[in-house]
């Protein structure tokens, strides 16, 4: 009884200091209002009441009294103007710093006030509270008046604004942006993070000892609203949105996304230079400022709220919205953040072709934020964090990728501080390299996620198509930064020789260990890609009605497909011996058109999915048609007439694309010509019998004079002594070209005519790119022991420790 009395007391005690509160704040007085608001910062910094929280907030008058305390101005001047200059008792009028000290100790009041009333929805959607959102902003950015605004309040700020936004949906999102709350976030974080670690001579001034403590909210907020569609555009600007990644290779032989338009439309922005085109550039710009803030915190707090938070802004910034918006102002601002500090940029360059060793200094030319970004991702990988933090982390690697070149993953540094130069390799015998780290995950991941894909709970099933696209785009950048390696390693034994050079003057960056077990590794990966892709060749339909009984979704759509299609194409640009004889038996699988005769056997669910995946396997088929059996594979699957399709496809997408896509059309129809080249060469020699160079004669001869007019309007956007060499593949559209001016190449003879026309124009020592483009470099079969059949190195001995 004697503790039911005691409840009774204090709720009866509660009541009574909420009515006082309430009649305080409802007081003509400011004096009054002013006391009010000190007992609702005190009263109610927990409470969770909403309709108290409510009842308090609408108080008579309250709503102008708490905005114009946050426009209190530390100024006379400003003060005559806003007479919230006179809320609180001061020194005298004549003293700037006290009337200075009074105005953030308003501003201060104010926004604890809006962030302990702002926990109750209706507050937090109320029109006053939303139209604070310019004055939340500024107090986040101490701009002006809120200059000196203490770190407590900076994050009272972003948890009043985090609150309005979350409470609004979309339409508080929009209104944030607009208002520069993005931006604002964007600066708190810089601000907090540069705060984190204090100098000696800071920790003696006994600075602001919570000075860190708005990077949390700060960096809440800017994620929520990264993931606003509302408030994306205004980081983005009206760049064209993508749905397939932003990749440009997966689009240009189909001809689905159609670039002209935002191509126009982005100079159009460019050339008027509107209000907005300019806010959005100007957020944009302050977004990749707070890329070395957020790298920093994800790198210093490994396994803390503020590393999740981090991780989820770097994964927004530099993966989601350039994927959505590819030509959209953030993409122009993350490519200038990620500028070399000197000339030269270790993510493009082939390290060992220009410089005799990579040194520290050489090394740093990489921005140090990307040397935490890498810390960041390796502290997630090796804790034992959950599945989904590592996919993320793992996105974040293709994104890095995406940035400064495949060979980001190649580095070993974890920090971009000083000291982070002496981490390379000295953390113990059990350390590994950031590379292998990330292709152990890789593979692990992949394989379990394939394994999924064939079972019978479909949840498992959508999970794993959900999260399979992250590990097989890490795969693919993984291929190409170890063929990188190898090639600058190649390019260094040539040009400087290898005898008796250091380790540190090899040209690469991976160890000879490192990148021979990474090849068999990489294999292993492609291998589990083939057995799930000879999965579903196998299958029959009375197969797949028994694993699908109830008429749910198909075990695989058009995206899982065509990923593993395009990661598997990557390993066989560069190394295509060890799996030559079960990809050429999936070939008339992968290669037929999905009609009502041959539905059981075309594994492409539709016409644009069968463009992607003949020209993603292009590469492999151009090394495989200089052999004997891939010739047989290619004439079995009909390999001219996919050619064919592919070329029609080029030619009907037309030439209304950005010239980063020109060029990729080009290589495609380069690379299917010489495709067809290789076949009736093949026949000539005698490798394969005549009626493959007869039907890749008819398929150039049917296809030639489409591609000499679609060669001709392409063409015209470029300079002509952009295809001057006779070595690439400008220089094969520019001699397709010159054929409408030349009748006697363009008369169809016989098929053997057709060769010596399609030797002309794609001669067999044309450079068609590497794997990332058209052709295969080859880099990782050279120089392992053992042959490339891929049991000289079947990966990594010892597991990694995590």
């Amino acid at each position: 009884a004697a503790m039911g009395d005691a409840d009774g007391d204090e709720t009866a005690k509660a009541a009574a200091a909420l009515e006082e509160c309430v009649a305080l704040l409802s007081s003509d007085s400011r004096e009054k209002k002013f006391v009010g608001m000190l007992l609702v910062t005190r009263l109610l910094p927990d409470g969770d009441d909403d309709l108290v929280l409510t009842r308090v907030y609408g108080a008579t008058g309250f709503h102008a009294f708490v905005t114009s305390m946050l426009r209190a101005a530390p100024s006379p001047v400003e003060a005559a103007e806003s007479p919230s200059g006179d809320d609180t008792p001061r020194a005298g009028d004549g003293d700037p710093e006290g009337r200075a000290a009074q105005a953030t100790a308003s501003h201060s009041l104010a926004l604890a006030t809006c962030a302990a009333l702002s926990k109750a929805p209706a507050v937090a959607t109320d029109v006053s509270m939303v139209e604070r959102l310019s004055l939340f902003g500024s107090a986040m950015a101490r701009k002006g008046r809120y200059a000196s605004l203490p770190s407590s309040a900076v994050a009272d700020a972003c948890e009043a604004a985090t609150r309005v936004v979350a409470a609004g949906g979309e339409s508080a999102a929009g209104k944030a942006a607009e208002s520069g709350v993005l931006a604002a976030a964007a600066v708190a974080i810089e601000n907090a993070a540069a705060e984190m670690a204090p100098t000696e001579t800071e920790k003696a001034k006994d600075a602001d000892p919570d000075r860190n403590l708005p990077l949390l909210g700060a960096m809440r907020l800017l994620a929520m609203l990264l993931e606003s569609p509302n408030a994306m555009r205004g980081v983005c600007g009206h760049g064209s949105e993508s749905d397939d990644g932003g990749g440009h290779g997966v689009t240009l032989a189909t001809g689905e996304r159609e670039l002209g338009d935002a191509e126009s439309g982005r100079k159009k922005n460019s050339d008027e230079k509107s209000a907005d085109d300019k806010k959005h550039a100007k957020t944009a710009k302050a977004a990749a400022r707070a890329l070395p803030a957020l790298a920093k915190t994800f790198a210093c707090s490994p396994g803390q709220p503020t590393q999740i938070e981090a991780l989820r802004c770097l994964s927004l910034l530099l993966s989601a919205l350039p994927a959505r918006a590819p030509f959209g102002k953030l993409t122009a601002a993350l490519a200038k953040a990620a500028r070399p500090k000197r000339l030269g940029n270790l993510g493009n360059a082939k390290s060992g072709t220009d410089k005799e060793e990579l040194t520290p200094t050489e090394i740093t030319l990489m921005p140090n934020w990307l040397h935490d970004l890498r810390g960041g991702v390796s502290s997630v990988l090796r804790a034992k964090a959950p599945r989904e933090l590592r996919h993320v982390a793992l996105d974040l690697c293709a994104a890095a990728c995406d940035l400064v070149g495949p060979s980001w993953l190649c580095f070993d540094l974890l920090s971009g501080a000083a000291e982070g130069l002496t981490e390379t390799k000295t953390k113990g015998k059990n350390s590994v390299s950031f590379f292998r780290l990330v292709l152990e995950l890789t593979r692990v991941e992949t394989a379990v996620l394939l394994h999924d894909l064939t079972r019978d709970d479909r949840e498992v099933r959508q999970n794993a198509r959900r999260m399979l696209h992250v590990p097989l785009v890490v795969y693919e950048r993984l291929v190409s930064a170890l063929a990188q390696d190898c090639e600058a390693g190649e390019a260094f034994d040539l040009n400087e020789g290898s005898d008796g050079q250091s380790e540190s003057k090899s040209g690469s960056l991976l160890s000879p260990e490192t990148a021979a077990a990474a090849v068999g590794a990489l294999a292993d990966v492609a291998e589990k890609l083939l057995e799930f892709l000879e999965l579903l060749s196998s299958g029959d339909d009375s197969q797949k009605e028994k694993e699908n009984p109830h008429g749910i979704e198909p075990a695989l759509d058009a995206g899982v497909f065509l990923a593993t299609i395009r990661a598997l194409s990557a390993f066989l640009a560069e190394l295509p011996e060890p799996h030559a004889r079960r990809v050429n038996a999936l070939l008339p699988s992968l290669f037929a058109e999905n009609t009502s005769e041959n539905n059981s056997r075309a594994l492409s669910p539709s016409p644009n999915a069968r463009a992607l995946v003949i020209r993603f396997l292009l590469p492999y088929v151009l090394q495989a048609t200089e052999t004997p059996e891939g010739l047989d594979a290619f004439a079995a699957a009909n390999g001219p007439g996919a050619c064919a399709f592919l070329l029609e496809r080029v030619v009907a997408s037309g030439d209304g694309k950005n010239q980063l896509d020109k060029l990729e059309a080009c290589g495609v129809v380069a690379a299917a010509v010489a495709a067809l080249r290789n076949g009736a060469d093949g026949s000539v020699k005698g490798l394969v019998g005549e009626t493959l160079g007869e039907r890749c004669g008819e398929v150039f001869w049917r296809t030639l004079p489409s591609l000499v007019v679609w060669a001709v309007s392409v063409t015209g956007g470029f300079k002509k002594k952009q295809g001057d060499d006779d070595d690439g593949v400008l220089a094969v559209v520019f001699r397709f070209a010159g054929l409408a001016k030349s009748e006697t190449k363009r008369e169809k003879k016989t098929w053997r005519d057709a060769l010596a026309t399609m030797e002309f124009l794609v001669p067999g020592g044309c450079d068609l790119g590497e794997g990332g483009s058209v052709g295969g470099g080859g880099f990782l079969g050279q120089g392992t022991e053992g042959g490339v059949d891929g049991n000289a190195a079947r990966g990594f001995d010892e597991p990694i420790e995590l």
